[in-house]
């Protein structure tokens, strides 16, 4: 933007051109409240300080967001594997239930239906917690 200005752009073409270059919403409102404050010659540094809070504000929301979205993805993930150990222990519980199950149609059938609830609820609970703050 510096440079920009040294060889002759105004100070709004320099700006225009770095929210061109960076397309970032906090720096648009950095740079919307420069325009503003140069051109009304208002408190630059209250604005500066009111974005620097806001900024921060939006930071620790979207910190507190990933924390417990990620304890329900991680109690996704621990379903999962509780239930391949469920398989594992009612076959511990009565050996040979599992050959069982995978040599009747009805057996591998039950198998691929709870995998296909399994992998669909995973991929909901994917889609719903992926967020853009």
């Amino acid at each position: 933007m510096a440079e920009s200005m040294k060889v002759g752009a105004s100070f709004e073409e320099a700006v225009a051109e770095l929210r061109e270059r960076m397309p970032s919403r906090e720096l648009g409102v950095l740079l919307s409240t420069l325009v503003v404050a140069s051109r009304s010659g208002g408190s630059l540094v209250t604005a500066l300080r009111n974005i620097s809070s806001t900024l921060e504000n939006r930071k620790e929301t979207r910190r507190e967001v990933r924390t417990i979205l990620s304890e329900t993805t991680s109690t996704v993930w621990a379903l999962g594997f509780m239930s391949v150990g469920a398989l594992f222990m009612i076959n511990a519980i009565e050996p040979g239930i599992l050959r069982t199950m995978t040599t009747s149609p009805s057996g591998v059938a039950v198998l691929l239906v709870v995998a296909a609830l399994y992998t669909v609820g995973f991929l909901l609970v994917a889609r719903i917690t992926k967020f853009d703050l």
